[in-house]
């Protein structure tokens, strides 16, 4: 790790540029106006050659204009950096509070122990050399992401300081990724961390007036968060006028208020909103401000599930339906989360009640009997935990329509919860893991099943569409072939999963193998002709959902461009524009998504599409198209809640 630092702090730094990028559809060479950059930039990047072939031709014909014309669109946007946020980001930093900040990088290091000597470690038992060494590794390793946080925010901060000095409005160029997913190539943008987005203002300001001050509420109360923002829109609005003192504080004192910043769910964001509603409540109707006004979709993956589908009901659970308040997709699915863990331990209780663990159990009966106490502490900690919330089940339940499943789940739940804990322990806020010496490996494994459980009885229409997907993709593997789709945009979605042979290589000096020294063999992958099916087949339904959203996305940016929205930050389902534009921009991503569906099924095209592909369509295990449901999305466009 601290040699990949080196090797990053020696790698092209793609920055913001002091001009629109370079047209997409000008040619075939990148954003950036030097030659250098702008030929390591491609637009799509990490393409396989049957993508990058098919992308070529498709812009030659001319039918992938919509995507060009987004990214040009996006790329003409002017932006200026927003001086508040940068010096309060260097003193959370210079003060060491920034880990006090939800969404902040951690950037002390983790003590270590002092070390044993040879003798002394050889000298304890087997059991408590390997607890050592895991120790080593897992201290090591929150090091090495401390080492590269501090090299990344040092870059962002100097960049953030270069373009204040410079005092000149900046671009940043986009490009796409293979799905179709529109990302900025500059390594300081918005698309990062809560303290990089809020450094973000348009350069272009609009004025507040009365008809629009309360957007500046709205993005306040959202960024606040802390269960805010899932009240109604009136709520939120009231929420920042009974609170219209402490916002004004933070606003024009970010350091005296910094304890109350720290509350925010995205500190940095939350203290740009009160920033400028000090400065309104200061100048009054008129006074002009650059702040980005973000409206986010409520569940982008179930939506696109539940449109495709037309479910009923699980449209109007992602708010695609017109509510009197916003439906809490996560809320629900932690509801039944705590349900299942309710029965589960009322059952596995029982179960210990009438076979108690005994010294006749053989080894299976014992380990079966440990792992189900292990369950029953897992539940009963969670249960009275307060911090297991709808945040702990939100990315199980994004990733769903993704293709996660209970593995994955468990590895984004030690991820993103136990791993805190871990950092408590290190840190001496806690005295030990509430999950165990395990630091919640088992714990986590335990609750990825009941979030899966849990998620899949809330919706349905996701499992139907992804083995939709996944039986269309087995289909082309087992002919050889990888998936691939067109979009409504033009944009071709390529899949290129291959097995790989692995060989183990010694180093070598010129054509001599190097002898005498350690860690001189190393071990190498190589692609090979034939399909990996069942990662093929893993992926579909991520990739096809992310392609979907990107279509979505880039409808929903032209029609603003062609309703005069001059300025637009996407983060895929997150849509940002000027105040004197939201109510424009809100009205227009609506319409896109609405039309993007009408009178089209997702569905049929991608089995056209994969017929056309097969030898043998006939003969192949190709899936009927999922049943459509009775959801009007002509609902879409009376909804206060689907991006808000």
């Amino acid at each position: 790790d601290k040699y990949n630092l080196v090797l990053d702090a020696n790698a092209p730094m793609f920055g913001p540029m002091n001009r629109p990028p370079r047209p997409w559809n000008q040619d075939q060479i990148g954003p950036y106006y030097r030659g250098d950059l702008a030929i390591m930039v491609p637009m799509v990047k990490n393409m396989h050659p049957p993508q990058r072939a098919d992308v070529e031709a498709r812009r030659v014909a001319g039918t992938m204009k919509e995507v060009e014309e987004t990214l040009d669109y996006l790329g003409a946007v002017p932006f200026e950096v927003n001086e508040t946020i940068v010096r309060f980001v260097e003193y959370a930093r210079d003060k060491g509070v920034g880990e006090h900040l939800k969404k902040f990088p951690a950037l002390d290091k983790y003590d270590r122990p002092d070390r044993l000597t040879t003798k002394e470690f050889n000298a304890l038992p087997k059991d408590e050399r390997v607890a050592l060494q895991k120790d080593k590794v897992e201290i090591d390793t929150l090091n090495a992401a401390v080492l590269a946080a501090k090299k990344v925010l040092g870059d962002h901060l100097k960049e953030a300081n270069d373009q204040l000095d410079d005092g000149l409005a900046m671009f940043l160029p986009y490009d796409t990724d293979f799905r179709g997913r529109i990302y900025h190539c500059s390594d300081f943008g918005y698309h990062n961390a809560d303290y990089l987005r809020a450094m973000f203002l348009f350069a272009e300001k609009e004025a507040v007036t009365e008809e629009n001050d309360a957007l500046l509420c709205l993005q306040a109360a959202n960024s606040w968060g802390n269960g805010v923002d899932k009240g109604t829109l009136d709520s939120r609005v009231q929420w920042v006028n009974d609170n219209m003192e402490m916002i004004n504080n933070v606003g024009s004192d970010f350091k005296a208020n910094f304890a109350t910043i720290a509350k925010a769910d995205a500190p940095a964001q939350f203290l740009a909103a009160c920033v400028e509603i000090h400065n309104y409540q200061v100048h009054g109707p008129g006074y002009m401000t650059g702040l980005p006004i973000a409206l986010d979709a409520s569940q982008s993956g179930v939506q696109i599930f539940a449109a495709a589908s037309r479910n009923q009901v699980e449209g109007e659970l992602v708010n695609l339906t017109p509510n009197e308040k916003p439906q809490d997709f996560y809320g629900r699915c932690l509801e039944a989360a705590i349900q299942l863990m309710i029965e589960d331990l009322a059952t596995f209780e029982a179960e210990a009640l009438a076979d108690p663990i005994s010294d006749d159990d053989d080894d299976d009966a014992y380990e079966a009997k440990i792992k189900r106490a292990t369950k029953i502490s897992t539940i009963k900690t969670t249960l009275a935990n307060p911090d297991y919330t709808r945040n702990t089940i939100k990315r199980n339940g994004m990733t769903l329509g993704y293709g996660s499943e209970q593995f994955g789940f468990a590895q984004q739940l030690r991820d993103d919860w136990m791993s805190e804990y871990t950092k408590q322990v290190r840190r001496g806020v806690i005295d030990e893991h509430p999950y165990g010496e395990d630091r919640g490996f088992a714990a986590a494994t335990y609750l990825g099943n009941v979030h899966e459980r849990a998620i899949k009885s809330v919706v349905t229409s996701v499992a139907t569409g992804m083995d939709f997907y996944q039986r269309c993709a087995k289909a082309l593997s087992n002919e050889g072939k990888h998936f691939k789709f067109v979009a409504k945009t033009g944009f071709p979605m390529h899949q290129h999963y291959v097995k790989r042979k692995r060989s183990n290589q010694r180093v070598k000096l010129y054509n001599q193998e190097v002898k005498g020294l350690r860690n001189t063999m190393f071990q190498t992958q190589v692609g090979q002709e034939e399909v990996n099916k069942k990662k093929s087949s893993n992926a579909i339904s991520a990739n096809m959902t992310h392609c979907t959203d990107a279509a979505i996305l880039t409808k929903a940016v032209l029609l603003c461009r062609d309703m005069g929205v001059s300025n637009m930050m996407c983060v895929h389902d997150s849509f940002s524009t000027s105040i004197g534009s939201a109510f424009t921009m809100s009205w227009a991503i609506r319409r896109a998504f609405v039309d993007f569906f009408d009178g089209y099924c997702l569905y049929e095209d991608v089995l056209n599409q994969v017929r056309e592909q097969l030898d043998d369509p006939d003969s192949a295990d190709l899936p009927e198209i999922p049943p459509k449901g009775d959801l009007d999305l002509e609902g879409v466009m009376n909804s206060d809640y689907n991006f808000c």
